[in-house]
């Protein structure tokens, strides 16, 4: 399984719509196996959104985020843990 949490200044994003970084964990076993960093600086929301899951993702961790965001993100299938 992967999952996403995205960055600001090498911490977790407290807004999800402005982060350009993206720490991704490989979770197997309960246990994360690898870790890959995914940059996404002046994108769009929605080219966000078609990164995260041509990445992968299946769970996003995340702050706070818009409606249209969230939105987005769910339309694709990625489960979305907020705040």
């Amino acid at each position: 399984m992967k999952i996403a949490i995205p960055t600001w200044r090498e911490r977790v994003s407290p807004v999800l719509d402005v982060a350009e970084t993206y720490w991704l964990f490989d979770v197997d076993d309960a246990q994360a196996c690898h870790y890959d960093i995914l940059t996404l600086k002046n994108r769009t929301l929605l080219e966000k959104v078609s990164a995260l899951q041509d990445s992968g993702v299946e769970i996003l961790i995340c702050g706070v985020l818009s409606r249209e965001f969230e939105t987005m993100i769910r339309a694709v299938g990625i489960q979305l843990i907020p705040h």
